[in-house]
């Protein structure tokens, strides 16, 4: 039953800048497709979504650089 509960999906996951970055990326294009043109409130979350992983990562690595 431990194992049950320790599964794929509840393993934390270690992301990288680059993979931030590529999240922000893909946010950011879906909410330009067309795909999505009739949901404006859904293309601005991921408008939203992209804007906050970027300004993580950027306070992350500018946080890194000065404590290194």
């Amino acid at each position: 039953m431990a194992e049950d509960e320790h599964n794929q999906s509840t393993r934390p996951v270690t992301l990288t800048v680059r993979d931030i970055n590529g999240l922000a990326d893909r946010l950011e294009n879906r909410a330009r497709s067309v795909v999505f043109k009739d949901q404006p409130e859904l293309c601005n979350d991921m408008r939203t979504a992209a804007r906050l992983c970027r300004h993580v990562v950027r306070t992350w690595v500018t946080t890194s650089m000065a404590v290194a």
